[in-house]
């Protein structure tokens, strides 16, 4: 372990030397690319990005010493330091100031991008799932799958219960109506305090998508008496098979767990940190296609 510590150790100062010795206007800067806390931990996460990268080729494995290890990683530095040395004062402000959760992720996002943009081959896996959530096009369609299946989802839901319950469907799930009402009138407090005026909010739209599985589940096989023609049960209308399981009712609503925890993803796309892979993409058009394809 001790062994394995001192080579660890040295393999750093190589990088950190080969940086003072080369790029002296960015090394000897305080609070900058890399003599920061940011920067450290840019830095020192791609060069251990840089390391996997090149022993998953080959080119390093077990027993390469630490300078051999430096030797191979020198080029990709060299690249790293080009461009942080070249950035332009807009760019270089933009990222200086960039502070709170997520800074960390954003600046060693940005030093592995800088090294992919000349080695393609070079293409983390957190740097590819980072990129795609910057990808506004991308975005756009998971968002647009999602809000599509929301509206959907919440339409057939107060349908079915309307068909099952009459005029006391509201009655019949009164936690839930409760639960939204007091959200819509903290919305609509909210609202009037940022100087928007009142703003009167319906109850129906401030459904969470648990409210809908705790009805869904609730409901499940539920039919009316008596059962009108052409009447489909929850269970009919919402189990859908997406790979998590597929025999108990749990398991045929799982992917509503999933498709609530990517709202999160879709309705804060604005902020860096979050955003929609393409994965994700792909399980939203799964959810569309089955409601109206």
């Amino acid at each position: 372990m001790l062994y394995s510590k001192k080579n660890v150790v040295q393999f750093i100062n190589l990088c950190y030397e080969f940086v003072e010795e080369n790029y002296p206007e960015i090394f000897e800067k305080e609070q900058y690319f890399i003599i920061s806390n940011r920067g450290t931990y840019a830095f020192i996460t791609t060069i251990g990005s840089l390391n996997k990268y090149l022993t998953n080729r080959g080119i390093l494995n077990n027993d390469s010493n630490p300078q051999q290890r430096f030797d191979e990683i020198e080029k990709y530095l060299n690249v790293l330091c080009e461009q942080l040395k070249n950035m332009n004062v807009e760019e270089e402000k933009a990222i200086l100031t960039y502070f709170g959760t997520g800074a960390d992720l954003r600046w060693s996002m940005l030093f592995q991008t800088f090294i992919n943009n000349k080695f393609k081959d070079y293409a983390p896996t957190e740097l590819v799932d980072w990129q795609e959530r910057q990808d506004k096009d991308l975005q756009t369609e998971g968002r647009e799958y999602g809000e599509s299946v929301e509206k959907h989802i919440k339409h057939v839901v107060i349908d079915k219960l309307k068909e099952l319950f009459n005029e006391n469907w509201d009655i019949e799930i009164g936690k839930i109506q409760r639960e939204c009402d007091k959200r819509a009138k903290e919305e609509m407090e909210r609202q009037y305090k940022e100087g928007l005026g009142r703003q009167e909010i319906s109850w129906t739209e401030m459904f969470f998508i648990t409210d809908y599985k705790e009805i869904i589940k609730k409901y499940w096989s539920t039919t009316p008496n008596p059962i009108p023609g052409g009447f489909i049960k929850f269970e009919e209308e919402f189990s859908i098979d997406v790979g998590l399981g597929y025999n108990s009712k749990d398991d045929k609503i799982k992917w509503l767990s999933r498709f609530s925890s990517l709202r999160n993803l879709w309705a804060h796309a604005g902020t860096k940190e979050k955003g929609l892979n393409k994965e994700e993409v792909s399980f939203l058009k799964k959810i569309h296609q089955f409601f109206f394809v």
